[in-house]
């Protein structure tokens, strides 16, 4: 660089002049160092520079902006999206070891009964309040509770057989199906009381083969039994239907089923003139796969779906939704080799709109779904959630089936779901065994 005083050119790493020892200015240096990087002969050429300098900067900084507010809309339409499928939701979860504690709605209670010993199977409430159980206790045990837990009296009919199922009937009695207990069932029994416990007529259906049953509905004369039926040389059972009379004698019966072995378990009356069996089948793509199977008043196959992987799928519960079609709670064998919930929503004709799993990373099921204001409460059992072992298991799902809550009930040992109802003020009601304890839950 030149130094200003002298007019010689000197060391441009030195502060002073090599020739006169004047000090140089470090601005004067920077700006020769930046005319030579440029070439620049005049004042007017650096401020044209400059000026495009500038220029170029701002262009590139406007697009910087374009690019970045085309990302956050993107993203804010992605989120509106997920938001509107509601695929987003943050379920909550509640792990409850006291119930009692838990239960503050005056229209909900909970009650457990150290002395009672009975295994119930069913819960139904009654027309005139209060509910009635039935299930085994050596024989068919029968319970009645009224509105607050409270147990009104215990029957016991038989030896050896276990009450599957009850309904309340149309002249204001109670009719109960019964299967004997073992390996070997061959006689069946239909038991109808009264509102007191007292037993009013009893009939049996034996014979040859095994027979058993799980599902009983009122029809317009009479009742529907649904079960499973082999033959003594078969290797295999049956859907099973019967259709009996007020007097519980059969009026027709019918067997639906492959080479394999089939299990109805549950029947359900579609506007008193269809009715839809539900159970599962070894006839599918796995060991077992649900089956489904619509009928009409005599019987009839309108028609029948079955749903399934590759492992075990079972169902436990249908409800009918309010646009008519169906929703399914059951189980489904997972990759690793555990079980999760597996909840089927179908249309009027069987046909999947949509399926969801929920469960952890051990054995997990829904036992019973019921319509909500929200859209399903499902009942189960979880063995990866709650307090350790086997916890009674409630969520709650959107009418799309993605979780908004769920909540477990129990202690560090077993706790097992045994039935369920809905009760006429839009809840429902729980029979759970709290480890050794038999308790009720409304709520």
């Amino acid at each position: 660089m030149k130094c200003t005083n002298c007019g010689k050119t000197t060391d441009d790493n030195s502060k002073f002049c090599i020739h006169c020892g004047d000090k140089l200015n470090t601005e004067q240096q920077v700006n020769q160092n930046l005319g030579e990087s440029i070439d620049l002969r005049s004042d007017n050429s650096i401020s044209t520079v400059n000026l495009k300098a500038v220029k170029i900067g701002k262009q590139h900084v406007k697009k910087h902006w374009i690019i970045i507010s085309v990302l956050v809309l993107v993203m804010l339409s992605i989120f509106v999206a997920l938001w509107r499928t509601e695929a987003i939701k943050i379920p909550t979860r509640k792990t409850i070891s006291d119930v009692s504690n838990e239960i503050e709605d005056s229209n909900s209670w909970h009650k457990c009964f150290e002395d009672v010993q009975g295994q119930p199977t069913s819960i139904i409430p009654l027309k005139g309040g209060g509910y009635v159980l039935a299930g085994s206790k050596g024989g068919t045990w029968i319970m009645k509770i009224d509105n607050n837990g409270n147990i009104d009296w215990e029957k016991i009919f038989g030896k050896n057989s276990i009450g599957t199922d009850i309904v309340e009937s149309k002249d204001n009695s109670l009719v109960v199906i019964s299967s004997p207990t073992g390996v070997h069932t061959a006689t069946i029994s239909i038991i109808k009381i009264s509102y007191s416990g007292g037993l009013i007529w009893e009939k049996q259906i034996g014979g040859s083969g095994f027979r058993e049953i799980n599902s009983l509905i009122n029809i317009e004369n009479g009742y529907l039994v649904l079960g499973r039926y082999a033959k003594p040389s078969a290797s295999h059972s049956d859907i099973w239907l019967l259709m009996l009379n007020n007097g519980g004698d059969i009026q027709w019966q019918k067997t639906y089923g492959g080479p394999n072995h089939d299990y109805g378990l549950k029947i359900k009356s579609i506007n008193n003139k269809r009715y839809l069996l539900s159970g599962y089948s070894s006839n599918g793509k796995g060991d077992s796969d649900i089956w489904l199977i619509m009928i009409d008043k005599k019987g009839n196959i309108i028609w029948d779906k079955a749903y399934g992987r590759e492992g075990d799928d079972y169902i436990s519960s249908i409800a009918q939704t309010p646009d008519k079609g169906y929703v399914i709670a059951g189980s489904t064998e997972t990759i690793r080799g555990k079980q999760d919930a597996w909840i089927i929503k179908l249309n009027k004709s069987g046909k999947i709109q949509w399926d969801r799993t929920f469960g952890g990373s051990d054995y997990d099921s829904s036992k019973d779904i019921y319509n909500s204001k929200i859209g399903y409460h499902i009942v189960g059992e979880t063995n990866s959630l709650g307090q350790g072992g086997r916890d009674l298991w409630l969520l709650d799902i959107d009418q799309k089936g993605f979780k908004i809550d769920e909540e477990t009930y129990g202690g560090k040992r077993d706790d097992a779901f045994l039935a369920s109802s809905t009760t006429p003020d839009g809840g429902y009601v729980i029979v759970w065994r709290k480890h050794q304890t038999l308790c009720v839950m409304k709520k």
